[in-house]
């Protein structure tokens, strides 16, 4: 989350501190705490909205300028982020009637003659913007894509809304998946634990499944691992876990897990891809939803969930432990 520690809530006028829950309204960028933006029900900065502007704090002895989409505090001499990049509003510059893009860029008034509109993907070097293959360096004779570029019936700056954590490092593949075709594509987080994974990123049923699948195939390795007294436990079970027949189970296991995680790396992205589309559209089918309501559906509705992450981590824990149990009251001994 930006950190906007010594800024204001524009709602309720507090301070905000390290830890606070802050949402930014998705046109200007204003900050309010979640519960005074709720308690509003829409961003009450009228006057940037009015003119097209964004939000914009200095320190409280008015010598640094903090970036409205990082926080970092710059001096007053900067005309971009040091951290960031963002180009700066200050007087004297070019940058005034500014608004925050969706992919948290700054784009000028595209009905202000002469003036250069910046694209999401990293401002005005062409080198930085996405061509018709979806990859960055485009030249001239290419598509240049931007915020409001559609992609499969859907505007890119609401992907990048709906993605909200690392946005550039989905859209490439989502922009490949409906130009080009295809589905494979690579997230190593994916391969690596596709059991967190995927409730990481709110796809709570691909998470569920994933769930079971590795939590089972897990069983094999964990109970051999514990009859060896690994992790400091040593149990005892009811079949010879340590005998070569049930190596070979734990090597088909082994496999078919790796087999597992390579499909949750390579299909991962566009099983993410699917899933925002639908969910964009749906949110957007919604008449009743002014725009800013719109936008600020599709973030909440997407995002990352901590929670859901710690949470496979537990069902995956629990099968596995399960599984355990199952086999060794399956094979025990009648008294």
């Amino acid at each position: 989350m930006s950190n906007y520690s010594g800024a204001k809530c524009f709602s309720c006028g507090e301070v905000f501190k390290d830890g606070d829950d802050i949402v930014v309204c998705p046109d200007c960028g204003t900050p309010y705490h979640r519960a005074c933006y709720q308690k509003e029900g829409k961003c009450i900065n009228t006057e940037l909205h009015e003119n097209e502007g964004s939000w914009s704090a200095r320190d409280p002895k008015g010598e640094n300028i903090r970036c409205s989409r990082c926080g970092f505090e710059n001096t007053p001499d900067r005309q971009v982020c040091r951290q960031c990049g963002l180009p700066l509003s200050e007087e004297g510059q070019s940058y005034d009637a500014r608004r925050m893009s969706a992919f948290g860029q700054p784009e000028l008034d595209p009905e202000k003659s002469g003036e250069e509109k910046f694209d999401p993907f990293g401002g005005s070097d062409p080198s930085d913007r996405f061509s018709q293959s979806g990859q960055p360096g485009a030249i001239p004779g290419t598509t240049v894509f931007n915020q409001d570029s559609e992609v499969d019936g859907v505007k890119l700056g609401d992907y990048a809304r709906y993605v909200r954590v690392n946005p550039m490092g989905f859209l490439p593949s989502f922009l490949r998946f409906a130009k080009i075709g295809g589905k494979i594509s690579v997230n190593f987080f994916a391969f690596l634990m596709p059991e967190v994974y995927f409730f990481y990123r709110k796809m709570n049923k691909w998470g569920a499944l994933f769930c079971v699948i590795v939590g089972l195939l897990s069983v094999p390795g964990m109970m051999h691992t514990f009859a060896e007294g690994g992790f400091g436990i040593k149990l005892t079970f009811s079949i010879n876990v340590l005998s070569d027949n049930f190596e070979q189970v734990i090597d088909g296991a082994g496999y078919a897990l790796l087999g597992v995680r390579l499909l949750a790396g390579m299909f991962a992205n566009y099983i993410y891809y699917k899933k925002a589309r639908t969910d964009i559209l749906k949110i957007r089918s919604d008449e009743s939803l002014d725009d800013t309501a719109v936008k600020t559906k599709i973030m909440e509705k997407g995002g990352v969930s901590w929670g859901m992450l710690v949470l496979g981590i537990l069902i995956s824990t629990i099968i596995t432990m399960t599984g355990m149990v199952g086999i060794n009251l399956a094979f025990a001994s009648p008294v």
